[in-house]
């Protein structure tokens, strides 16, 4: 499978990272021909009203960002830089620019990239978190990369990519196993050279000459300024190490690792997953309502999940094949729970936790679609309609087209690799390591696009070495980065600093991508930078963001001891029976959200409805309205833990299906939880209704 097979020596390290992955081809610069170059360089752009299939929809719009104002154009560029000749192959470069206001005169342009490789710029312009003054004051421009989305877009089969998330087992212990995994393998890669025959030609140094292009036909002798996150930071070193003479105002945030050896960077990516997945761990041992006691006992019981996924025994939504135990339900991929696990250590650990106590949850109930959800979404899918972005193929061929990615492992090489690995990660060793030691070595190690460029005559061999990073264009490069972050580990971000001789901007918290829209600190900085050219003098430290709890202690003669009690209200609806359990847990709360001495009132009630399979819709106002009717009518809002919530009528509802959240706010405008219900459906007779009320009990 392509996912089974990327690196051997990534197996163990478990950093298929898709920003932190990006490597860049090393070929000679000076060897692309200027005089049959210049009819690119000389093109016309025609900017027009942007397509409606290019946008998004308005819900993931950052709120500055103005649908009816951006324009849209294509710029051709060469497909094949060392020859190009009239006639011969080309692609089509899709871009979207934000204008700046109509009153700024002679703004400057902003070329931006999200990441990837594979992300698209064009859709990063319209939820990029940019400041107000950057859109306001600059042309901010997103493109999509060569084969990427709308630039000539290269792609695999849809229906053979998600079967392959499926068609294996995650521990693969028998030589069956391994012949099936070969078999699907060759099946998905053989459709997809056959259905793109210049894939080959998609790789980082190929981007970098485009993006010299649209420099060029878009600002004409203008230097490049250029925003790039994560594999962005990739192309911009590598435009800066091709093109100094053109660098302009360019800010690197969440670096990648391009000067380690293989090996070095394994390790480090290994490190910082396992960091972030730490806390996330740590987090549900501390919870007493998150399962498991300690960090291990939390790994020791995803590890069983993805065995149980393995056999047949764990169910989930978005399957390829139908579960016969369970209506509706479908087998599940161990592959797409550890994604889905991966996926949420992006994340800064306080905003995802939730959602990861609450895949935990399912877990003990047999069920994964939270984490299927992620590891999905990880791999570019919509789960509403399972249309999928061509994210995964883009980020594993220029991955391995930029270097040579075979491996030539002997098993005591892998045996080796894998006790360091251990050593370094064993919660991830722990979530990762099969119950069967079962050692084999697949004929061909590695990356198979990597192979199959090898082995075809036909077409240029990836570069065995990839070049440091280097600044000879006299300018000071803005690096922002993020201590926290899991896919470009920070002591990548301090190296860069010094390859770029430039000063190094560090945010204190977690997270990836943490340039834009995380704390006015970081919006100032970058914000002077980006406007006005401005380079900090030395290196600067932002503080991480502070969440929306109380973190001091309120006055003495305010205070009062104070316990939280959490009951859970349980209704069957339409057999006839209810039942009500009592949680009896009490968690001290003098440390925590739950802060003392103010007065309390119901604020606001947040509601999302659910269709069938529960993954979140936007309904709009009429649903709403509804969700309020039944909480009005149907629910006692002067429950306690020794009453029943539920009326004599019950609660009765139709799909779709609806979560509550009713919030109090403190006289300090800050939220703790009091009430949250949940409606499922079993699929069969009726409806699981579920509430939790927490409320404070004073202690003398």
């Amino acid at each position: 499978m392509k996912r089974k097979f990327l690196c051997a020596s990534l197996a163990f390290a478990g950093a298929i990272l898709i920003s932190a992955c990006g490597t860049i081809n090393a070929s000679d610069s000076g060897s692309v021909n200027s005089k049959l170059l210049a009819r690119y360089m000389d093109q016309d752009i025609d900017w027009t009203k942007c397509a409606s299939a290019l946008l998004l929809d308005k819900d993931f719009y950052d709120p500055n960002f103005d649908a009816e104002k951006v324009l849209c154009a294509q710029v051709k560029v060469p497909a094949n830089y060392q020859d190009l000749e009239i006639g011969n192959d080309e692609f089509v470069i899709q871009l979207m620019k934000d204008p700046a206001n109509i009153d700024i005169e002679n703004p400057e342009n902003l070329f931006i990239n999200p990441g990837g490789p594979g992300g698209s710029g064009v859709e990063y312009l319209q939820y990029m978190q940019a400041s107000k003054s950057i859109r306001d004051t600059l042309n901010v421009i997103g493109f999509d990369p060569r084969g990427v989305k709308g630039s000539s877009e290269v792609r695999c089969d849809d229906t053979l990519d998600l079967q392959s998330y499926y068609s294996t087992d995650y521990f693969i212990d028998t030589a069956e196993e391994v012949e099936l995994a070969d078999v699907e393998m060759k099946k998905y890669y053989d459709d997809c050279v056959q259905k793109n025959p210049l894939w080959y030609l998609i790789n980082t140094e190929n981007t970098v000459r485009d993006l010299d292009i649209l420099r060029e036909v878009v600002s004409g002798d203008s230097d490049l300024n250029f925003a790039g996150s994560s594999y962005g930071t990739t192309i911009a070193a590598e435009y800066i190490r091709i093109f100094p003479e053109n660098v302009g105002k360019i800010l690197m945030d969440s670096p990648t690792q391009n000067d380690l050896s293989d090996e070095e960077r394994n390790e480090s990516d290994a490190k910082a997953q396992e960091e972030s997945l730490k806390r996330l761990l740590d987090k549900c041992a501390q919870d007493a309502s998150c399962p498991g006691q300690t960090a291990e006992e939390v790994a020791l019981k995803i590890n069983k999940a993805i065995l149980k996924a393995d056999n047949d025994d764990l169910v989930g939504v978005y399957g390829v094949k139908n579960h016969p135990d369970y209506n509706p339900g479908t087998y599940a991929s161990g592959y797409l729970l550890f994604e889905g696990i991966f996926q949420m250590t992006y994340y800064p650990t306080d905003d995802i936790y939730e959602e990861f106590k609450a895949a935990m949850l399912q877990l003990e109930n047999g069920e994964y679609s939270k984490f299927e959800f992620y590891g999905l979404s990880l791999h570019g899918y919509n789960l509403e309609d399972m249309s999928r972005t061509n994210s995964d193929e883009i980020l594993m061929i220029v991955n391995c087209l930029d270097e040579d990615s075979r491996d030539f492992y002997t098993q005591a090489e892998l045996d080796d690799l894998e006790q360091k690995f251990k050593a370094i990660a064993p919660l991830t060793y722990l979530i990762k390591t099969g119950p069967i030691d079962f050692d084999y070595l697949p004929e061909k190690q590695g990356c198979e696009w990597s192979w199959r460029a090898f082995d075809d005559e036909t077409i240029p061999d990836p570069p065995k070495s990839i070049p440091s990073p280097q600044n000879e264009s006299g300018k000071q490069i803005l690096i922002v980065a993020s201590k926290g972050d899991n896919a470009t580990p920070y002591s990548g971000a301090i190296r860069m600093a010094d390859f770029m001789k430039s000063p190094l901007i560090t945010y204190e918290g977690n997270g990836h991508g943490v340039a834009f829209g995380t704390t006015d600190c970081l919006t100032n900085i970058v914000d002077d930078f980006i406007l006005n050219g401005k380079v900090p003098a030395a290196n600067i430290s932002c503080p991480a963001k502070v969440e929306n709890i109380v973190t001091e202690t309120a006055p003495a003669e305010k205070q009062q001891q104070v316990k939280v009690e959490s009951c859970l209200y349980y209704q069957y609806v339409n057999n006839g029976e209810e039942a009500k359990e009592d949680f009896g847990k009490e968690v001290e709360c003098g440390k925590t959200e739950y802060r003392l001495g103010y007065c309390a009132t119901v604020d606001q009630m947040s509601i999302n409805t659910f269709s069938s399979r529960n993954d979140v819709q936007y309904d709009g106002k009429s649903i709403e309205l509804s969700a309020n009717e039944v909480w009005q009518n149907k629910v006692d809002p002067d429950a306690s833990c020794d009453s029943t919530a539920w009326t004599d009528a019950g609660f009765d509802v139709d799909p779709p299906y609806y979560g509550f959240e009713v919030t109090r706010k403190d006289s300090r405008n800050l939220y703790v939880p009091n009430r949250e219900f949940f409606v499922s459906s079993d699929g069969c007779c009726g409806n699981d209704v579920y509430m939790i009320e927490t409320k404070e009990v004073s202690v003398e």
